[in-house]
């Protein structure tokens, strides 16, 4: 068993900081940790920390940079507009050798090749043309394809039928929807716009058109199903299975317990923890 977290924003931290805590749990988990990372675009989580939005492309590369530094040398410089880093030495190492397994999350196409470019894992979606891009980017930078580990993720719920797990999920599934589309389009960012993005009312939910995510909602035979169709889509290695606000991933554990044995069985995907966290 491995332990990740989806996603941690990186701009918004000090990446030689970063660099020692993620060591660290490395070696306390004997070389079992996931670094899942992105870079962020809600403006009110920079205004937070007082860093200037506008920065986060810069202190995302830089932050990689500096990561993959720390775990990668005795003593480590580095001279960017972000950071200046003047030999500085790493204690404890990380057990991964090189370095601890790195994933970025990303759902445009700057970010799906950025990601390809440095031969990191995919946090991703259901995107064909996104994957397509990502796949191209690593190849062209000499990393192996087939290596690559690439996730899905998709808020789950499950109950006994599928009615019922989409009358318990569908509230907080909208108000997820319009939460995440509140955030995107304050953002307002080139190639990801969505402010005339109308989110359907609760009751039209499940016949509607998938907006922003495709959800896995219904009875563990059910849910299965859903997971293989969106699987067939796109390469996947990784099944991320999101809990939404305010629920638990289903009434009786043993519905849980079932789609996890159907998805072994079945899709031969590594099933991530069901509940995926957001740095926020």
């Amino acid at each position: 068993m491995r332990i990740g977290f989806n996603l941690l924003l990186l701009p918004l931290h000090n990446a030689v900081s970063l660099a020692e805590d993620i060591a660290t749990l490395d070696v306390l988990s004997n070389g079992r940790i996931d670094v899942g990372l992105g870079q962020g675009y809600a403006r009110h989580e920079f205004a937070g920390y007082g860093i200037d939005r506008a920065d986060r492309l810069g202190r995302f590369r830089e932050g990689l940079d500096v990561l993959e530094g720390m775990w990668t040398n005795d003593t480590f410089s580095y001279e960017g507009t972000h950071y200046h880093v003047d030999q500085a030495r790493l204690s404890p190492r990380p057990v991964q050798q090189p370095a601890p397994a790195l994933w970025i999350g990303a759902t445009s196409m700057p970010g799906v090749r950025r990601a390809g470019r440095r031969g990191a894992n995919l946090l991703g979606l259901t995107n064909r043309h996104l994957q397509a891009a990502y796949e191209e980017a690593r190849a062209e930078a000499g990393y192996d394809v087939d290596a690559a580990k690439v996730l899905q993720l998709h808020w789950t719920h499950l109950a006994a039928t599928d009615d019922e797990a989409w009358d318990e999920a569908a509230p907080h599934f909208r108000h997820l929807l319009e939460v995440y589309a509140g955030w995107i389009g304050e953002a307002d960012d080139p190639g990801n716009r969505v402010s005339n993005l109308t989110i359907p009312p609760v009751d039209e939910l499940r016949t509607s058109k998938p907006t922003l995510f495709v959800p896995v909602f219904g009875s563990p035979a059910s849910a299965a199903g859903q997971v293989a169709a969106a699987v067939a889509r796109v390469r996947t290695t990784h099944l991320g299975l999101g809990v939404l606000p305010g629920m638990g991933p289903g009434a009786d554990p043993s519905i849980d317990g079932a789609l996890r044995r159907r998805g072994r069985a079945g899709l031969g995907l590594t099933l991530a923890g069901t509940v995926t966290s957001r740095d926020r």
